[in-house]
């Protein structure tokens, strides 16, 4: 018996020789002679066992010092994971290997006005918009077979009736192991679209007015001499092209 696990020990044994009760895989640390100030891990059991006549206990040990650093080494990461995440703009969603919604972040909840619990499993796709909810389906599942990255785009509708366009920027992740899920960075995008369909329309209104207004117009930038744009109407006034 090592010295300084000695008064952990010692009171197990008795207790173990009075009552004939076992205590199975209990976790115990400390150190060795051979290491000193090198913290060790085991899971011990301590079993009743009778050798001629007399009651005795066989002590199974078994090492967890690696596991147990490996398993401080993953709860670090997941922390640091979270801490990231809560505090990222985007919405972020981890999905395992079927596709099952993990874990949504604070921002994907916000973007889609859904709590957690409405964004795990397989629900998601009933949030998405029955006009992109097909396309959007089939996306992921190419993605899923393929295991390669992909984006996206569709709508989805909030509690309240609002639509909202929606981003999706999805990658697989893997382990020592391989594949074992995605993780898809959503962002809000519907301002953006408006403003780029008020510019097409701007655009075309435009376009329309040059071809048919009985003048010429000309676009060109402050810093240039160049022009830009001529309309239609340069034609018919001065009777040639404006090349």
């Amino acid at each position: 018996m090592l010295p300084a696990l000695a008064q952990t020990v010692e009171p197990i044994l008795k207790r173990v020789l009075a009552t004939a009760e076992g205590v199975r895989d209990l976790p115990i640390a400390g150190e060795t002679p051979l290491a000193p100030g090198v913290t060790r891990h085991w899971n011990v059991s301590y079993l009743p066992i009778v050798v001629n006549g007399e009651r005795a206990v066989a002590v199974f040990v078994e090492e967890r010092t690696e596991r147990v650093a490996a398993e401080r080494a993953l709860r670090a990461s997941e922390l640091r994971f979270r801490g990231i995440s809560e505090a990222a703009p985007l919405g972020i969603f981890l999905t395992d290997r079927r596709g099952q919604v993990m874990y949504s972040n604070p921002a994907a909840q916000e973007i889609l006005a859904r709590p957690a619990a409405e964004l795990s499993g397989s629900g998601w796709l009933q949030l998405v918009h029955p006009d992109d909810r097909e396309a959007l389906r089939r996306t992921v599942e190419e993605g899923r077979a393929s295991g390669g990255a992909f984006v996206a785009n569709a709508r989805a509708t909030r509690p309240d009736g609002t639509v909202v366009w929606t981003e999706i920027v999805s990658r697989a992740l893997y382990d020592s192991e391989g594949w074992v899920g995605r993780v898809s960075l959503v962002s809000d995008v519907t301002e953006q679209r408006r403003i780029l369909a008020a510019l097409h329309e701007s655009e075309e209104l435009f376009r329309e007015l040059s071809e048919n207004v009985d003048a010429v117009l000309y676009l060109s930038r402050p810093e240039s001499s160049e022009v830009d744009f001529v309309s239609s109407g340069f034609e018919s006034i001065w009777g040639r092209t404006p090349d």
